[in-house]
């Protein structure tokens, strides 16, 4: 997970730091929440895909990158558009939900080591409410596995247990009567 925090960290701060270029050469803004054709987020320049933000001109259908800007067209900067995907508040909170969703994994794998740590016998009860919890995780976790068996095999062991503890009654006889009878 620190590799993709870094990542996306780094991702972020980049297209930021473009979109503050771009804004310093006082060109106007626009923001298209819907997408366009794939050649609308390539630089005609460099060809990098720029689909965060990409930088075009009302003179022209090309798409140029922040590096690029220059080799846009002729016209002024003020007739330039910065074009964005997504405002840089929704841009930050998908980040911040990426990496709460690739926390997960990580989280869960703490709630097991803390209940594995609390007790060496820890409750069945908190063991099938990880194993559930980590059967709807969609990413592979190696332990899962593991608490499988146990939880199964706990279950069955339960079931052998209680089919000891708690047999059905058998019909009882009837004692007779200790004395003579009367005839």
């Amino acid at each position: 997970m620190g590799r993709l925090n870094d990542s996306l960290q780094e991702m972020t701060e980049r297209e930021i730091d473009a979109r503050t270029r771009a804004r310093s050469l006082q060109m106007n803004e626009t923001l298209e929440e819907t997408d366009r054709a794939d050649d609308q987020y390539q630089c005609t320049v460099c060809k990098v895909f720029c689909y965060l933000s990409q930088i075009t001109c009302t003179c022209t259908t090309k798409v140029v990158c922040i590096d690029h800007v220059e080799q846009l067209c002729k016209c002024p900067p003020a007739n330039h558009v910065l074009r964005k995907r997504f405002s840089d508040t929704e841009l930050q909170d998908i980040q911040a939900k990426v990496l709460e969703r690739a926390s997960i994994p990580k989280v869960w794998r703490a709630k097991m080591k803390k209940l594995l740590d609390d007790s060496s016998r820890p409750p069945l009860k908190a063991l099938r409410a990880l194993f559930a919890e980590g059967e709807r995780i969609q990413h592979p976790l190696p332990e899962l596995g593991t608490l499988r068996k146990c939880v199964n095999k706990a279950n069955e062991w339960l079931e052998a247990a209680n089919a000891i503890l708690i047999r059905k009654p058998t019909r009882k006889r009837t004692r007779k009567s200790r004395g003579r009878s009367s005839t």
